[in-house]
């Protein structure tokens, strides 16, 4: 295949990450960046200049993209989560490959029909942009685990600390919502936004296959909304089971000092620990260091990788399919599990950003993460 043909819709917000890997490739002579989808171009006057000055075709919705761009081989989709079920579908209907951001959908019956969809056109692609999936060092990481190196998995611990203000929640219409005004389920929260790839992570180390998640059951949810603008919870711990491998994942914006997100694997005969933007280390059983490293930019790799699968399907991304366990895992949150009250003299806001803290949190949120277990209360 020549020089792959390119376009995104959307180029604001978090779509941003899509417009700086695109102009390296571009830049690099690895696309041909066709289009770019501006549904409020007064809103977006930067970015188009940024794209006209790179010969990019502007349109105004995803019909005109692919009526104008008709030889096109790969859309990036980072819009809303209510819109990427019907996007993925359409693109691969009109023949394009497709990579659509994460979560791929709130509910299974949507990742489903893409599943279904995805099945009716084989010479295709999608990728769900789960962005740590393409981190050679968590594959070297999970290598260690699928050769018996450590023994068999004990137990997986997930802790995330990330505060978020009121600027972070009046960003969009979005924030904090359970459904989008067309009635399509959002259901934002911590472990479907900005912690969704550190579950999606602990599923994918569960596996007993590389390009596998395990299946999870909910066995224990606290969910707690400090916030109550929002809809939905800004706090969670959570015990699942990951196929056989049990594990506990505590997630927050309400609190004041951040903790970046980690991963810890117990085995029978080792640990491995892993934290976003500081590194990674295999220890054995008697705590001696056997290996480590620094985390890599996984969203290079994940673009390049993206790009080589438009020609060759057998390059690893992360699927539907795998994406399919992340988002099971979420619709049981929203399905069968309750809020829990928090008591009102421990919840607190910062005057000057609005940022809501909770006594007692940081210390819950380490207790889970060290032993496994979800106290019933603060």
């Amino acid at each position: 295949m020549s020089i792959p043909k390119v376009a995104v819709v959307g180029v604001r917000g978090f779509a941003s990450m899509y417009l700086r890997n695109f102009a390296r490739l571009q830049d690099a002579g690895k696309i041909r960046w066709a289009g770019a989808v501006v549904r409020s171009p007064a809103k977006a006057a930067d970015e188009i200049a940024m794209l006209e000055a790179r010969g990019v075709q502007i349109f105004p919705d995803t019909a005109s993209l692919y009526t104008g761009v008709p030889d096109l081989d790969l859309v990036g989709l980072p819009t809303g989560i209510e819109f990427h079920r019907d996007m993925t579908l359409e693109a691969l209907s009109r023949g394009v490959n497709v990579l659509v951001e994460k979560p791929a959908s709130t509910t299974v019956a949507n990742v489903d029909a893409m599943i279904a969809a995805s099945a009716r056109h084989p010479e295709l692609t999608v990728t769900v942009g789960f962005q740590h999936m393409a981190d050679r060092n968590l594959w070297y990481l999970k290598n260690l685990l699928l050769a018996g190196k450590l023994g068999e998995i004990e137990r997986i611990g997930v802790h995330g600390v990330w505060p978020r203000a009121d600027a972070y929640y009046n960003r969009n219409n979005w924030a904090g919502r359970i459904a989008a005004s067309n009635g399509e389920l959002i259901l934002d929260s911590p472990a479907n936004n900005a912690f969704a790839h550190y579950l999606n992570l602990s599923l994918f180390m569960a596996a007993k296959e590389f390009a596998a998640t395990a299946k999870p059951v909910v066995r224990q949810a606290k969910l707690f909304r400090a916030r109550r603008t929002i809809e939905t919870f800004d706090t969670c711990a959570i015990r699942f089971m990951a196929d056989d491998v049990p594990v506990t994942a505590f997630l927050t914006h309400t609190a004041l000092m951040p903790s970046e997100p980690q991963i810890r694997i117990e085995c029978t005969r080792g640990t491995i620990s892993w934290q976003m933007d500081a590194g990674w280390s295999v220890r054995n059983s008697e705590g001696a260091e056997l290996a480590c490293g620094l985390t890599g930019y996984s969203y290079e790799d994940m673009f390049n990788d993206v790009i080589r699968k438009v020609s060759d399907h057998s390059v690893y991304t992360c699927s539907l399919q795998m994406a399919r366990n992340q988002a099971d895992l979420i619709e049981q949150l929203y399905r069968d599990c309750r809020e829990s009250a928090l008591p009102e003299k421990a919840v607190h806001r910062r005057d000057e950003d609005g940022q809501f803290y909770i006594d007692g949190l940081e210390e819950y949120g380490r207790h889970c993460f060290e032993t496994g277990e979800i106290p019933d209360s603060l």
